[in-house]
């Protein structure tokens, strides 16, 4: 939960000119989800939307937001989880992906928040500033967003991010104008994306896994993603196991199709066996976050602190403990789908 408290340098909410704002609208009040609907209101109506108002200069972290008092949607949900953060209320970023007429592509993203209320759990609302034919409001447990998924393309992308998306952040710091903006808008085409597509690669008995990093944190994982385009789910497996790992494989089979509520990005997982046909394991790229720092930190069979991950040794998982839940529940059963002994699982 740490990571929707800290400050950083988008929302940047050590800033004397937050911080002041913060205290102003939550002096005196104890309940968390009055001073978050205080946070949202202000934001909603005082920030003027840039593209509504057609104002310079594009903004993008808290404190310009404030200095300016404009920014696109995007710049107005981080000011909100700034505030709303400085009052100790966790707070992160959501998206969805909306055509810009509203009727028909083009489509584009939209910036909005999610808060966690003592008494509702995570609660999106949506600060871009009200017009004709707009109307969110903060109204718990009830969503009352700025705009509906009405038209087949748009979605609710799942999850609550800590901090913005690589794309968001290309673009209100590449454009000072709002028509440079305007008209260089981000979209994530989401073909495929419902579904996980992953590999599970064997050396021996031994898994390869990615150490990714999660909020300062070593998590393992097995290497997977999303379709893009015409690809089958086949070319996907493979794409994302050569740009994540510089291995090329063979796929050999599907060996598990789940749903996993707990994934905040995808709906299902398709797992496929795999096997190496060239390459050197190594730590590969995320080709979507552009020139941000790929999360990836190593590849390979052996993890660092614990030694050859081999499927059918307890110590293995012994090791592995449950830490990242991510990896541990997969490798169960994936475990547990090939025929190794349940007696022998660190339950």
């Amino acid at each position: 939960m740490d990571k929707y408290l800290r400050p950083t340098d988008v929302m940047d909410y050590n800033h004397p000119e937050v911080q002041d704002l913060a205290r102003t609208l939550g002096n005196g009040i104890s309940e968390q989800t009055i001073i978050a609907k205080r946070c949202f209101e202000w934001v909603r109506d005082e920030i003027k939307h840039s593209g509504d108002f057609k104002m310079n200069p594009t903004t993008c972290a808290a404190s310009e937001v404030l200095r300016y008092k404009t920014g696109w949607c995007f710049a107005k949900s981080h000011l909100l989880a700034a505030l709303l953060r400085a009052n100790r209320i966790p707070a992160g970023l959501c998206y969805q992906r909306l055509t810009r007429n509203g009727r028909t592509p083009p489509f584009t993203l939209h910036g909005l928040n999610a808060v966690l209320l003592p008494e509702f759990g995570w609660y999106r609302i949506d600060p871009r500033g009200n017009k004709n034919g707009v109307d969110a409001q903060f109204d718990p447990p009830n969503e009352k967003l700025a705009w509906p998924i009405a038209v087949e393309g748009e979605k609710d992308l799942r999850g609550v991010w800590a901090d913005p998306l690589p794309s968001v952040l290309v673009v209100l710091r590449n454009y000072d104008t709002w028509e440079g903006v305007r008209n260089h808008l981000p979209d994530m085409p989401f073909q495929g994306r419902d579904i996980r597509y992953q590999a599970v690669i064997f050396k021996d008995h031994h898994v390869l896994l990615l150490e990714i990093e999660d909020d300062g944190k070593a998590v393992w994982v097995i290497p997977g993603g999303g379709r893009e385009g015409s690809e089958s789910e086949e070319e996907c497996v493979i794409r994302e196991v050569w740009e994540e790992t510089h291995l090329q494989v063979e796929v050999e089979r599907l060996i598990l199709d789940e749903k996993v509520p707990q994934d905040p990005f995808y709906e299902r997982h398709k797992t496929y066996l795999c096997q190496i046909v060239g390459g050197v394991a190594g730590p590969g790229i995320e080709p979507e976050l552009g020139d941000a720092e790929s999360p990836i930190k190593d590849v390979g069979w052996l993890i660092k602190d614990i030694g050859w991950f081999d499927l059918r040794a307890v110590d293995s998982w012994d090791a592995l403990g449950e830490s990242p839940p991510f990896a541990f529940s997969i490798l169960k059963r994936i475990r547990e789908k090939l025929g190794y002994a349940r007696e022998t699982l660190n339950n």
